[in-house]
């Protein structure tokens, strides 16, 4: 398999051309057998000195479309590429730096041969450590817009220096004040303002009170409405609202369930929610909101691991995803949804472990 760097000159938008090679619906062209093992994250990226978007796929796999890729790899529209010699272990999270460079996260310590400790950028040619990285797994990544910082968050713990979130400056690692210990932080977003938001399981964050989601001012923790369990995914909407998700039932006194928007003033219910765990969200360029996850119905309606709000009403993806849940969602700029997780079958057909929707 070719590495990036000699495929970028190839490269063709991924919406034009599945749109072109693919029928309306759940797409299973990606090269089969799909990937090896489970897909944990999805991002577009165009890389620096290029101007057509990359499909960037990452997890704990080995392969993906029959060829060899480690951990990561991005799809160009006709065939998926390596990131130079990938990481030594599982990657849980992705994100684009304003200079245009990816960052990748997880529990590696090695990324393109070179010691990184699971966290790591690639700038189109070579993957590059962040200073001495984290001593141990992250789980989610966000990117300040008013200053540009990578936020983390993870399994690391006080006893580093670093409490379970830590932001990359450019130059040196710090903590968000005090930070959480002992607990659980799963998920981080940054507001437009560059008040980040984090969830998960957890009660209390420097010393305040905050139930399994809290708010960073850029100086001090902040309660988010106390939902009554435990927050697995976020997003930051076109509009400035956030949206959380996770086992949740309630967020403020508002019952939401599992799936909730934040709108600066109050928690806002989508319709009656969903009955069961939710794990991802990802916004539609027309402001749909899509979610994934281990349900099989929502808002009364029945859709396996994967639906759609519309503003009004939640909608099924076709016949949905089976045989496992859905880890990720991500809405490419073309309006196509790209689910991963560790199913087999999506609309269907057999597509291990990632499918794309266009059925829209």
């Amino acid at each position: 398999m070719q590495t990036l760097s000699t495929t970028l000159a190839a490269v063709f938008a991924l919406g034009a051309v599945l749109t072109a090679q693919c029928a309306t619906g759940w797409q299973t062209g990606w090269g089969e057998p799909g990937t090896n093992n489970n897909v944990n994250a999805t991002i577009s990226w165009t890389p620096p000195g290029t101007t057509a978007p990359l499909l960037v796929v990452a997890g704990a796999f080995g392969t993906i479309g029959g060829g060899p890729a480690n951990r990561i790899a991005a799809w160009d529209g006709t065939s998926w590429s390596s990131l130079g010699s990938g990481t030594n272990g599982g990657i849980t999270c992705l994100a684009v730096l304003p200079n245009g460079d990816l960052v990748a996260g997880g529990g590696f310590t090695m990324a393109g041969g070179v010691a990184a400790s699971r966290v790591a950028r690639y700038d189109g040619v070579a993957w590059h450590p962040l200073g001495a990285g984290l001593p141990s797994t992250v789980w989610d990544m966000t990117v300040r817009p008013t200053t540009g910082e990578l936020v983390v968050c993870g399994a690391f713990n006080s006893t580093t220096g670093l409490s379970r979130t830590a932001r990359w400056d450019g130059n040196a690692w710090s903590n968000l004040s005090s930070g959480f210990t002992q607990q659980e932080i799963y998920c981080v977003t940054a507001m437009p303002n560059g008040d980040v938001v984090a969830g998960g399981f957890f009660s209390a964050v420097a010393g305040v009170s905050a139930r399994h989601l809290a708010r960073w001012n850029g100086a001090a923790w902040s309660p988010m409405g106390n939902p009554d369990f435990q927050v697995l995914g976020l997003t930051t909407l076109q509009n400035g609202d956030v949206v959380a998700v996770g086992d949740f039932t309630t967020a403020g006194s508002t019952t939401v369930n599992r799936v909730a928007r934040w709108n600066g003033t109050t928690w806002n219910a989508y319709g009656s929610g969903i009955p069961s765990r939710v794990r991802a969200v990802a916004e539609l360029p027309n402001g749909d909101l899509v979610v994934g996850g281990a349900f099989t119905s929502a808002g009364g309606t029945a859709a396996s691991k994967i639906a759609r709000w519309d503003g009004n009403t939640w909608h099924a993806l076709g016949s949905g995803i089976v045989g496992g849940d859905v880890y990720c969602v991500h809405a490419r700029p073309s309006g196509e949804v790209v689910a991963g997780g560790n199913f087999g079958t999506a609309g269907g057909a057999s597509v291990f472990r990632l499918a794309s929707w266009n059925g829209f």
